[in-house]
C-alpha cells in the first residue's frame, strides 16, 4: 500500500489524500507461525483524523469498509463514530461515505468492524465446485500499473509456461517470488513493468502488481486485493495480495510477498485476509487505496491509522 499527497485545486475545490501509516512490514525473520486453522475472527479498528487548517464548507471522505464475500469472510457487526451519511457498493466494493458541511474544527471518524474469515486457498477450493465468474474480461485488460502489454512484461510471460493453466500460474508465482527481494516499504506507486525490468524489488504492492501483470499477459484473470493482515509485523495490518481465476478452482488468493519470505507456501494461506478491495485503480478513490478525501476550502490533511485490536482462533481444526 502506498503512502500518496495529492492536492488538486479548482477554484476552492481540492482532492487531497495522505495515507500517513506504512503499511505491512512482515520482515521478522521470527514472524508468527501460521495458523492451519480453517476460521478466525478478527476485530478491526480503522481511525481517519481530518485536519482543518482554515474554513471549509465541506470535507467529504470515503472509504472502503469490509463486506460479506461467500467463502471468504463474514461481517459479523461494524460500528461507526459517527455515522456516515451511505453505504454503498460500486466496483465489488463496500463503501461508507461521510461527509461534513461547514465544520468547525478537526473531525475524528472511528470505525469498527468484527469479520470472520473463511481459509480460502489453492487446497481448500480443490474439493469444491469452481464458481462461474462472467466479469473476468475485467480483469485481462492492461491498466496503470499493470502493464500487461509491455515489451519487456510480455517477454517474461513468454518464457514461462507450465504443462496447464494451473502448472503455468504456480510457475508466474515462483518467478515473481524468486526475482524480487523485498526491500520495505516504499512510498512510490512503481508498476510491474518498471519493477519487473529494473527495480527488481519492492513491497507488497509491487509484488502484486507484477504477479497480476504476468498472469494477465497469460491471458489468465488476476487481480489485486488490497485489505487487512490478521498476524501482522510493526502494528501495521494493511496489505495487498493476489486473485487469479481459473476454469478449475474459481478465483484462488496467492500471496506473492510472504511467499517470498517462507511465511506461507503457494497452495495454502491461513484465514488472516481481511477483504476489502479487488479493484487496483479505483475511481470512487481517486485510484488511491483505502479512502479518499475531497473538501472546499481550506487544505485540509487526513491521517490514518489500523489496528487489529484482538484475534481469536476459532475451534473448528482441519
Amino acid at each position: 500500500m502506498k503512502s500518496v499527497v495529492k492536492d488538486s485545486m479548482r477554484v476552492a475545490f481540492a482532492v487531497c489524500i495522505t495515507l500517513a501509516s506504512a503499511y505491512l512490514a512482515p520482515a521478522r525473520s521470527e514472524m508468527i507461525a501460521r495458523s492451519a486453522d480453517n476460521n478466525n475472527e478478527v476485530r478491526i479498528t480503522m481511525n481517519y483524523k481530518v485536519h482543518l487548517t482554515g474554513r471549509n464548507d465541506y470535507v467529504r471522505l470515503v472509504t472502503l469498509v469490509p463486506k460479506n464475500i461467500s467463502n471468504k469472510q463474514k461481517v459479523l457487526n461494524v460500528r461507526y463514530s459517527p455515522e456516515p451519511v451511505r453505504l454503498f457498493e460500486e466496483n465489488g466494493n463496500r463503501y461508507a461515505e461521510f461527509l461534513f458541511n461547514d465544520p468547525r474544527g478537526d473531525i475524528d471518524i472511528l470505525i469498527n468492524a468484527d469479520v470472520a474469515l473463511q481459509r480460502s486457498d489453492l487446497s481448500s477450493l480443490a474439493s469444491a465446485p469452481a464458481p462461474k465468474d462472467t466479469d473476468c474480461a475485467l480483469f485481462l485488460k492492461d491498466e496503470p500499473y499493470l502493464e500487461k502489454n509491455c515489451p519487456e512484461v510480455m517477454s517474461v510471460a513468454r518464457r514461462i509456461n507450465g504443462k496447464d493453466e494451473m502448472d503455468t500460474v504456480r510457475k508466474l508465482y515462483d518467478y515473481v517470488t524468486h526475482a524480487l527481494k523485498y526491500k520495505g516499504y516504499v512510498a512510490e506507486d512503481v508498476g510491474a513493468a518498471r519493477v519487473l525490468c529494473s527495480v527488481k524489488a519492492g513491497d507488497c504492492s509491487d509484488f502484486s502488481d507484477c504477479l497480476v501483470a504476468l498472469a494477465r499477459a497469460k491471458n489468465i484473470p488476476a487481480r489485486t486485493v488490497d485489505g487487512f493482515l490478521a498476524e501482522y509485523s510493526d502494528n501495521n495490518p494493511r496489505h495487498t495480495w493476489v486473485e487469479i481465476y481459473t476454469g478449475g478452482y474459481g478465483w484462488v488468493p496467492f500471496d506473492p510477498l510472504l511467499g517470498s519470505l517462507g511465511q506461507v507456501s503457494f497452495d495454502r494461506l491461513s484465514p488472516e485476509y481481511v477483504y476489502l478491495s479487488g479493484v487496483r485503480n479505483d475511481d470512487v478513490l481517486d485510484n488511491y487505496h483505502f479512502f479518499a478525501c475531497r473538501y472546499a476550502g481550506s487544505p485540509v490533511k487526513v491521517s490514518d491509522s489500523y489496528q487489529i485490536v484482538s484475534s481469536a482462533i476459532m475451534l473448528t481444526k482441519n
